[in-house]
């Protein structure tokens, strides 16, 4: 006898095994978080550099106001050299390997918790786009999960004041443009190509501006990367620049700091607004900045 299973049937089985598929994500395969204990802080972030950037300086402020506490920050091994730079010299901040952390280390992630009552939710959140507006939120409950209170609470808050942005000085001289033209990871620009940024530095070269950008591009401009500049470097390079453009992600988030938050500065973003800085203007796509860029006459 064949037993047939009506199209009903059939999602309403399938949402009960995917709800079911949650509950054992986040409550039996990943145990549950925990607030510091004996004065020592466990958090962890599986994802990209930018990702871990934000969360060390969220951690570094955190680690300025509880100099009794300890906090140990678990991450990718490969991504530690240019993340200790933001949390030097203090002693009660550690980063350590992502394997072997605290079980009960809290998720830094934007958007853990998405599926439970507790986390970031940034695909939830109405202000998602708005990364100031959504950070805020965030950040309290990033806190409130460690049993702490946020350091973080404004826009001016946010910005990067590691005492080792001003000491990196390896590629030192003066640019009108800085363009971090580095590779996304996050799906901040899913029509533009890494070579799309090599027609922008010409764009500023042919026009003759002086330009130093993060990764190596056909045009022969000055690349911090070529030089072994860390992102740290670049937010030191960042504050000898007039002007800024590219999208927030990996090297450019050390050049958000109080030192020159008065740098004009264009972000491409499909979506997103970054409203960090006194003069920041906003692409979608590379259409739009050629013509904010003609527009403001700087080509």
């Amino acid at each position: 006898m064949n037993c047939v299973v009506s199209p009903l049937l059939r999602i309403k089985l399938n949402d009960v095994l995917r709800i079911a598929g949650i509950i054992w994500r986040e409550n039996i395969a990943r145990p549950g978080e925990q607030a510091g204990r004996d004065g020592i802080y466990h958090t962890f972030n599986e994802w990209h550099l930018g990702d871990n950037l934000i969360h060390l300086n969220f951690l570094r402020r955190l680690a300025v106001k509880h100099p009794d506490c300890q906090f140990l920050h678990a991450c990718r091994v490969h991504y530690h050299e240019a993340l200790k730079p933001v949390v030097w010299p203090l002693a009660n901040v550690r980063i350590v390997p992502l394997q072997g952390r605290n079980p009960h280390a809290v998720d830094a992630w934007i958007n853990h918790g998405a599926w439970t009552p507790h986390g970031g939710c940034s695909h939830k959140s109405p202000v998602r786009f708005d990364w100031g507006k959504f950070h805020a939120p965030f950040f309290a409950d990033l806190a409130r999960r460690m049993g702490l209170e946020t350091p973080l609470n404004s826009p001016d808050d946010y910005l990067f004041d590691y005492p080792a942005l001003k000491q990196e000085t390896q590629l030192p001289g003066q640019w009108n443009f800085l363009v971090c033209n580095g590779s996304v990871m996050s799906g901040q620009l899913p029509r533009w190509k890494d070579t799309d940024w090599d027609d922008v530095i010409g764009w500023l070269i042919g026009k003759g501006h002086s330009v130093v950008c993060t990764q190596p591009s056909r045009t022969g401009a000055v690349c911090t990367a070529e030089h072994g500049l860390s992102v740290t470097g670049v937010g030191n390079v960042s504050m000898r620049v007039d002007k800024i453009i590219g999208c927030p992600s990996g090297a450019m988030w050390p050049t958000f700091n109080i030192w020159n938050k008065d740098t004009p500065r264009i972000l491409v973003h499909s979506r997103a607004t970054v409203a960090l800085g006194t003069h920041t203007d906003h692409a979608r796509n590379k259409g739009e900045l050629r013509q904010m860029l003609e527009k403001a006459g700087w080509i």
